[in-house]
């Protein structure tokens, strides 16, 4: 049957004259299968169209996931890494940095024998420059965790030990004595930022990549190259979420320099924690910053000040008085808050410091300016904003100087205050006040210093010293207490809550966030976020002090000097301790200290 049909289709095919016998037995065949076989030319069309719409589109554009596996994206650049680096280390226990530190030449290793997992390579292009901790570290400080880096016996040869040998190359652990064939032999640095060369197995794309622009803390920030684990880097944000960035602003030209970035990476870390979430700064309270033209002082003032506080900032010195009254005054225009500032060199200061902290308290919380001259006195009478407490005295106070200016502090407390100890400047081994307390009173340099420190150890000290704390609304005019010595308050993270009136001074400013790296995450984006807003300003020592109005001639010039190679980190470090410096003092280690 199935032979006929198609037999007789094919007749109907060839009848060219239309006879009616061949078209009737045509039109008798079953409809389905006419309309099948009618329809299939046109599928087939519609499949040809698309084979050929398909074949021209490849032809354009990749192949999709349905037909290829797409291929791996290029890897970047490969970047050009010398043969060799350099970094500062110090031989320690030295009397000094600048008699400890000294600059070695070592082969820098390929990467890949390098790397180890989870690290990156850094070429540095700016180190902060901690003076306290720098001394501490190359003096193997008794009391301070340094100490224990000074304990093994030295070498006779190990001084001798060529810096070029292969065990002194850098490796992962860069960042600790391990690394070089002298146990005794440190590499210094505390902070940097710079760019990343090179990652190791085990480094996500979406952690680190090559080419970011990175902060890290910890040690050996003073060289030329650092391997780094990539957890403990910050990849330094190009603009900011919550406000666009500007139309100058690109992936080649970032919107914070290193030296910014290096600022706000620890000092300005430091102060955001110990505000926000070790003393929890509220809108309306009054928070002192001493040492406040510092390092990190500089970015307190400016954090508490945009939390909607009052401040009032202690520094030495009429140049470091006027640029802070210059940063409040672009931080609140009208003074609402009352801000003031004291200069601790004053004529009036000098006599009585506590007396200049408690009339440029009472100044600022009743008049408008609130730019106490010296030691206090307001400058008009005008009203203060809402919220803030009238003649009442400190909250909270950010406080690096230690000694007289901290007991001054302590003398004009509120109820309930929290007093952030970040250091203890006054007292430092550069210091008098170091000798009398550690050598009695003898002093000296060079090698005799150091022997007077390790004579001053074996001596027994006390272990606490007898503060007065008290504040404008105590009932008893001062109240005695014990506190730990500077030192072990600092170095050991004491925390004393029992001083009269409920207040607390906390020798761990970062307790707020212990435990919590969430904390420390958002405290560290919201502070980047706010420097690119240009809310916070990091000053860099000897840049941008005659921004603002009502600068002068002294302002706009700086007699600061700019720092660039390692071997200018002794230079650096002796800036910072000589109290003239203004912000954060950097090291530009690589050429113009530019990402």
């Amino acid at each position: 049957m199935l032979l006929r049909r198609r037999l007789e289709a094919l007749r109907c095919s060839r009848s060219a004259d239309g006879a009616s016998s061949p078209s009737k037995r045509c039109s008798s065949l079953p409809r389905k299968f006419s309309a099948r076989r009618e329809g299939a030319p046109q599928l087939q069309t519609r499949r040809a169209e698309a084979s050929n719409t398909s074949a021209a589109a490849s032809d354009s554009s990749p192949p999709t996931s349905t037909s290829a596996v797409a291929p791996p994206p290029p890897p970047p650049p490969p970047q050009h890494l010398p043969a060799t680096y350099r970094r500062l280390v110090a031989r320690v226990p030295s009397p000094s940095f600048r008699s400890g530190a000294r600059v070695e030449e070592l082969p820098l290793l390929p990467p890949d024998s390098l790397l180890g997992e989870g690290q990156v390579l850094v070429r540095v292009a700016v180190a902060g420059v901690n003076g306290g901790c720098e001394t501490f570290r190359v003096r193997a400080e008794p009391g301070t965790p340094f100490a224990k880096e000074g304990s093994s016996p030295a070498s006779p040869s190990s001084s001798s030990a060529s810096p070029s040998s292969s065990s002194a190359s850098l490796s992962s652990s860069s960042s600790s004595p391990s690394s070089s064939p002298d146990p005794l032999v440190v590499p210094l640095g505390a902070e940097g930022a710079g760019t990343v060369v090179a990652v190791g197995p085990g480094v996500r794309p979406s952690q680190l990549a090559v080419g970011d622009r990175v902060t890290m803390n910890g040690g050996a920030a003073f060289a030329e190259f650092v391997v780094a684990g990539a957890r403990g880097c910050f990849r330094v944000p190009e603009s900011s979420a919550s406000s666009p960035p500007s139309s100058s602003s690109s992936s080649s030209s970032p919107s914070l320099s290193p030296a910014a970035a290096v600022a706000l990476s620890l000092s300005g870390l430091t102060a955001a924690v110990a505000l926000h979430a070790t003393a929890k700064v509220r809108r309306g309270e009054t928070v002192l910053v001493t040492a406040a033209a510092g390092g990190t002082g500089h970015l307190a003032v400016q954090l508490a000040a945009l939390a909607g506080c009052r401040v009032v900032a202690v520094a030495g010195g009429e140049r470091k008085a006027r640029r802070l009254r210059r940063e409040l005054s672009r931080l609140d225009p009208a003074n609402e808050a009352g801000h003031a500032v004291v200069d601790y060199k004053s004529e009036e200061a000098s006599r009585d410091l506590s007396g200049a902290i408690s009339g440029a308290l009472a100044s600022s919380s009743g008049g408008q300016g609130g730019r106490s001259e010296g030691g206090g006195g307001g400058r008009g009478g005008g009203g203060k904003g809402e919220g803030f407490a009238v003649g009442g005295g400190i909250d909270v106070c950010y406080e690096g100087v230690g000694g007289a200016v901290r007991n001054a502090v302590l003398h004009n407390l509120n109820a309930g205050a929290r007093v952030l100890c970040v250091g203890y400047m006054g007292s430092y081994p550069h210091t008098e006040n170091y000798r009398s307390r550690r050598e009695g009173g003898g002093g000296g340099s060079g090698e005799e210093e150091g022997a007077g420190a390790a004579a001053a150890e074996a001596a027994p000290a006390p272990a606490t010293e007898t503060v007065f704390v008290s504040g404008p609304f105590d009932a008893e005019p001062r109240g005695r207490a014990a506190l730990p010595l500077e030192p072990d308050l600092f170095w050991n993270r004491r925390v004393v809550s029992s001083l009269p009136g409920d207040r607390t001074i906390f020798g761990d400013v970062w307790s707020g966030a212990a435990g919590d790296p969430r904390v420390l995450a958002r405290l560290r984006r919201d502070l980047f976020a706010a420097a690119l807003r240009g809310e916070i300003v990091p000053w860099i020592d000897g840049e941008g002090e005659g921004e603002g109005e009502g600068g002068n001639e002294d302002d706009r010039r700086s007699d600061a000097p700019s720092f660039s190679g390692l071997e200018a980190a002794s230079d650096a470090v002796e800036r910072l301790l000589s109290g003239s410096s203004m912000g954060k003092v950097v090291l530009r280690v690589s050429e113009g200290g530019a990402w």
